[in-house]
């Protein structure tokens, strides 16, 4: 089945991911500038998916740094953002020292570094021993559940110290360290970024709001899968689906869900070889 349903696409689903190729390209041209890009779009949009199957493969495949050696952390805040970057981080040099030979990383010690640096993540990198470095803060706005008004000194002192990490690599851009970082967030949330301190200024030097995705690119998202897993679609429900959702671009997982179930039930039901 070529669709993922509600869920996003992941990195090794790329050679199903249509539609979106204009924007990758953009998206890697703003990043390659800033070292920093918060993607920008509203819930539905497919902002994880353009990411995991469309940005990280290209970045893999050399649209960035000719290199091939890459560290990719993914992850979200969470209600303890600096524990999940932590986590995130750990689980990253474990990954590189199972390919490399090298002795793996407890979690103790991955808060050590995280935690007792001036620089976190630049000692963070560095222990990483080589190569470039993506970070992908996944589901950003989940950092103002905890910086909202009411909530305690420690939780707000946390989300600034988690931004506050980033912000100082990103000013390290121009000593030559490959260090990129992308945020995802909701739209709904931006004004939220002003409560915390350096947020703003930084998404203002890269960001990149997501656009509604134009009728070809549509099209290209529903017919291209299905042609490269060896199916086929007929015209008028292409049309149908266009139409339906053309008002109404926040629908995007739930066209992924129906032609999912389309698909198996075509495939279970189809009389000889009709579309």
């Amino acid at each position: 089945n070529p669709f993922p349903g509600i869920r996003s696409f992941e990195t090794n689903e790329q050679h199903l991911f249509f539609g979106r190729e204009k924007q990758i390209g953009e998206i890697l041209s703003v990043l390659t500038e800033t070292h920093f890009l918060a993607l920008i779009g509203y819930s539905g949009s497919g902002k994880s998916s353009l990411i995991r199957a469309g940005v990280i493969p290209a970045i893999l495949n050399g649209k960035i740094e000719k290199k091939e050696d890459w560290a990719i952390s993914f992850f979200s805040p969470g209600n303890r953002p600096i524990t999940s970057l932590t986590l995130e981080y750990a689980k990253t040099y474990n990954k590189k020292a199972n390919a490399t030979g090298i002795k793996s990383m407890s979690f103790e010690k991955a808060g050590n570094i995280i935690r007792s640096n001036k620089n976190p993540l630049l000692k963070a990198y560095q222990k990483l021993t080589s190569g470039s470095w993506l970070i992908v803060i996944d589901q950003f706005e989940e950092i103002f559940r905890h910086y909202r008004k009411g909530s305690n000194s420690r939780s707000k002192d946390e989300s600034q110290e988690f931004v506050n990490f980033f912000l100082d690599i990103i000013n390290l851009k121009n000593i030559g360290i490959p260090v990129y970082i992308v945020l995802t967030m909701q739209s709904d949330f931006l004004d939220h970024c002003a409560e915390i301190t350096g947020l703003t200024e930084a998404i203002n030097k890269g960001y990149f709001v997501v656009p509604r995705m134009s009728a070809s690119e549509l099209h290209d998202a529903i017919v291209k899968p299905i042609e490269h897993s060896g199916g086929k679609i007929s015209d008028p429900l292409v049309s149908r689906l266009a139409i339906e959702l053309s008002d109404k671009p926040d629908q995007l997982p739930v066209m992924q869900h129906a032609l999912m179930r389309a698909w198996d039930y075509w495939i279970e039901n189809m009389i000889g070889e009709e579309p």
